[in-house]
């Protein structure tokens, strides 16, 4: 028979900032560790599917969230999406919810920009910072995000852009079961304003060099650990190490066999380096994922746990 933590709760619902209106959800425990994950460009917070329950079973209560443009979040005209734009949004959810001020962060690929961008800003917000495969600079290594910066990037977007983004976002979902978020990402890379903030995205900075935010995050943050994949293209691991050298961490673990996904197929260690597990101590790194398995490994929580 499944346990259930007394204090549990899982819910979503949209708090109204001044940036816009910004959903979110919160699992875990009352009285667990608080923890807040941002996610990377064009995704939305659905991509943490694999990875709460996991951090969940390590004791955390864990607050997620859509970035402005994404998943279910305004998008908002006239706006700079921007990693200093979301950084300002985390900043206002995390004063809107009274949320604690000494929490963990938790930043994946564009996300960990996001939250290096807010713990430099708000150092006394942020007790220890977790950067998973961090961006550093998109631009160096893929033509795409320039294209989608210059004159030619709606035209550009529409036509080729687009489609290939939708087309991957959606395989990628239903490869590891999260139909939700390969439905949510269909509808929502269809509207035109989505396109608009994927402009604004390469037009302001969000896929540029992120050198100086690092370096203002070192001055600023000592509790830093990063993990990158050794078979990710999007962010290598040149960059992963350049990232570490820039915000002055030793905690850094690169894990082979993985890919950019890694919140997903390294879900387990992700967590248990996020609980305080020591880098170097052996755990589980490969896991499978489907929705079964996510409400299955949940329902030691909560015995009627919905599907996030």
């Amino acid at each position: 028979m499944a346990s259930v933590i007394p204090d549990f709760e899982m819910f979503e619902s949209k708090a109204d900032l001044k940036v816009g209106r910004t959903f979110y959800s919160i699992t875990g425990p009352r009285s667990g560790k608080p923890i807040v994950l941002v996610h990377g460009a064009t995704v939305s917070s659905l991509s943490f599917n694999t990875l709460v329950p996991y951090l969940v079973r390590q004791g955390f209560r864990v607050l997620r969230y859509d970035l402005l443009g994404h998943g279910q979040s305004d998008c908002p005209e006239q706006t700079a999406y921007s990693p200093a734009t979301f950084a300002i949004q985390l900043d206002q959810l995390l004063a809107a919810l009274n949320w604690p001020k000494a929490s963990c962060v938790l930043g994946f690929s564009m996300g960990a920009v996001v939250a290096a961008s807010f713990a430099y800003r708000r150092p006394g917000r942020v007790e220890e910072l977790l950067l998973v495969a961090p961006l550093l600079n998109f631009n160096e290594l893929r033509f795409c995000g320039k294209v989608a910066a210059s004159r030619l990037g709606p035209w550009f977007l529409r036509v080729i852009g687009m489609p290939i983004i939708r087309r991957r976002r959606v395989k990628r979902a239903l490869a590891i079961g999260n139909d939700r978020a390969a439905v949510q990402f269909r509808e929502l890379s269809s509207k035109s304003n989505f396109r608009d903030m994927v402009i604004s995205l390469a037009r302001d900075g969000a896929f540029s060099d992120h050198h100086d935010v690092y370096k203002k995050l070192a001055r600023t943050q000592d509790r830093i650990k990063i993990i990158g994949g050794a078979e990710d293209s999007v962010v290598p691991q040149r960059h992963v190490r350049a990232v570490a050298d820039l915000c002055g961490c030793d905690c850094t673990r690169i894990i082979a066999g993985h890919q950019h996904n890694l919140i997903h197929s390294a879900a387990g260690l992700i967590a248990m380096i996020a609980g305080g597990k020591q880098l170097g101590e052996q755990v589980p790194l490969k896991i499978h994922y489907s929705e079964s398995a996510l409400r299955a490994s949940a329902v030691s929580f909560s015995p009627d746990l919905p599907m996030m």
